[in-house]
């Protein structure tokens, strides 16, 4: 069978033909600093510590036009703009000028509008650029995706300790699956959030196992004593290190939980 290896975990995972996964998580603070002194991996071992995806996947074309048609804009209308506008109050739309906080308008929008396409197959009639999205009017279809309503970050990891920044405080509870994705661990307790690893399965989180310990288990026990769960973070999708999606069924019922219990979902898409 393919080994694969994560690096926050003690022994290689083996997917045999039931794809039973053994796993057994380490500290990741102390693993993270050892990380770039592990040797070499075997030919045969596909190293998942960082995550890349194949280079074959990623638009290369797309990317060198994108990439030529900004250096040709930069050549032509940032330079006469700067020659026009020669003090840095003037500079805003220059594109090596700083952003908006939530980023490039025009970046938003074309953003917005990508993933409206996915999960709408009708156009959307009234764009609108405020931060609540649009109802959509078709049954069984997402909602409209608003520019106002997305936020661009440096990375997951910057997009998880700004959600922790907004939404938590030190103390909270934080659900996280169990195991999950290896930096996000020494985020949530570097903001002084207690984490509670939650069960997992061949589905992913489980979360029939989740709701149990909320209503007559250990988190049940938490809540009635006064503390506070703040986030569950999940990775939904292609979850990193298991690989595995979560069904619509559980997805869902975590929900559900969610607005019961008073949490948010924090899901990484990344």
């Amino acid at each position: 069978p393919l080994r694969l290896a994560h690096r926050s975990l003690r022994r290689p995972l083996t997917l045999s033909p039931t794809l039973k996964i053994n796993i057994s998580p380490t500290p990741t603070l102390t693993l993270s600093r050892k990380m770039s002194n592990l040797p070499p991996l075997a030919p045969d071992v596909l190293d998942l510590a960082k995550g890349h995806p194949c280079p074959a996947l990623l638009p290369h074309e797309p990317m060198a036009a994108a990439c030529e048609a900004t250096a040709a804009h930069l050549r032509s209308d940032g330079l006469r703009r700067a020659q026009k506008h020669p003090r840095p109050s003037n500079l805003k739309s220059v594109s090596l000028n700083y952003a908006t906080r939530p980023g490039s308008a025009r970046a938003l929008t074309a953003l917005a509008g990508f993933i409206d396409r996915q999960c709408n197959p009708e156009p959307n009639p009234n764009p609108n650029p405020n931060p609540n999205p649009n109802p959509n009017p078709n049954p069984g279809a997402g909602p409209r995706v608003a520019p106002g309503s997305l936020f661009l970050t440096n990375g997951v990891s910057h997009g998880i300790d700004l959600a922790v920044t907004a939404f938590a405080r030190a103390g909270d509870v934080v659900l996280v699956e169990d195991p999950t994705y290896f930096l996000s661990v020494g985020i949530f307790q570097g903001r002084g959030l207690e984490v509670v690893r939650c069960a997992t399965d061949a589905g992913g989180l489980d979360v029939e196992n989740l709701d149990f310990s909320l209503r007559s288990g250990p988190l049940g026990d938490a809540l009635r004593a006064g503390k506070r769960i703040a986030l569950a973070y999940v990775i939904p999708t292609h979850h990193n290190p298991l690989g595995v999606t979560l069904s619509a069924e559980r997805r869902r019922g975590l929900i559900a939980l969610a607005r019961e219990f008073g949490f948010l979902v924090l899901a990484d898409e990344a």
